[in-house]
């Protein structure tokens, strides 16, 4: 086993993010022993010690990754999938149903349940550098600015989440970043109309506005009601998809204090307290 003591041992995905830095304790970290490549240099010496390590190379794992590195700290990224760089199933967004049930999937499915008739639904998770964000259906939606006040939290109302929207959006389409209330374009997260349309979309889209339904251009446009037909915009560059290791983990890739490892699961947690006291152990 190889043993290391960071400062932060961070649990990330697309959805939940927890560091344990702020804890009066010394962290032990007990990996797994099998680690089948590394992302970018194999054959680059790891450090023993580190600042962080970031068990799960998701979504959220790879912008952690990309922040932490860029502050000169020492960062260790542990996924027990692959990486998707060379996928061209990943790459390529009409893929999309190839990826269910592959080496990129994590194949959870869930209960039986009434509303289904007593089926399980498979549920689609990324087992790879980038998470779900490489296995997802790529649709750039943010929700309704009402989803975020309704939590009623500080920071997470909707004029704040806007911000930070804006923040990371790189709109890539021109009729779009006219709107810069709604899109942003120096972001590292691109968004583009489809390229290509299918006629039958097309005629659904009229079908929809004679029935009465209304038409809405752009679903992020929060001046607006949500509600309406229309196109998504997709989380694509020239077509090709834009999870967040090829946004954000790729160009940190390049640090010297940014160390990956593919095929690698964190077994347990082991803590130790301070001054040397007995310790315990997760599962």
């Amino acid at each position: 086993h190889e043993h290391s003591r960071p400062h932060s041992v961070l649990f990330a995905s697309s959805v939940f993010v927890a560091s344990f830095a702020s804890m009066s304790a010394r962290w032990l970290l007990l990996l797994a022993t099998h680690c089948s490549a590394a992302l970018r240099n194999p054959f680059r010496a790891a450090p023993t010690h580190f600042d962080y390590i970031i068990v799960g190379g998701g979504t959220a794992g790879c912008v952690l990754a990309d922040r932490l590195s860029a502050a000169s700290k020492q960062v260790l990224v542990l996924e027990p999938g692959p990486s998707p760089a060379a996928e061209l199933k990943i790459a390529a967004p009409v893929a999309l149903t190839k990826l269910f049930g592959s080496e990129y999937d994590w194949g959870f499915r869930s209960a039986p349940a009434p509303g289904t008739a007593g089926r399980e639904v498979h549920l689609c998770r990324g087992k790879c550098l980038g998470g779900s964000s490489a296995t997802n259906a790529l649709l750039y939606l943010r929700g309704t600015a009402a989803d975020f006040d309704g939590w009623g939290l500080d920071g997470w109302g909707s004029e704040a989440m806007l911000a930070s929207f804006l923040a990371v959006e790189a709109q890539r389409d021109a009729a779009f970043r006219t709107d810069a209330l709604h899109h942003g374009s120096g972001g590292a997260v691109p968004a583009e109309t489809p390229r290509y349309a299918n006629p039958l979309s097309e005629r659904f889209l009229e079908a929809a506005a004679q029935a009465g339904h209304p038409s809405n251009a752009d679903f992020n446009d929060w001046s607006r009601p949500q509600a309406g037909v229309g196109r998504f915009q997709l989380t694509t560059r020239r077509g090709r998809r834009a999870h967040s290791a090829a946004t954000h983990l790729r160009r940190a890739a390049r640090r010297p204090n940014l160390h990956v490892r593919c095929g690698c699961a964190a077994t347990r947690l082991l803590l130790e307290a301070e001054g040397g006291g007995g310790g315990g152990g997760g599962g």
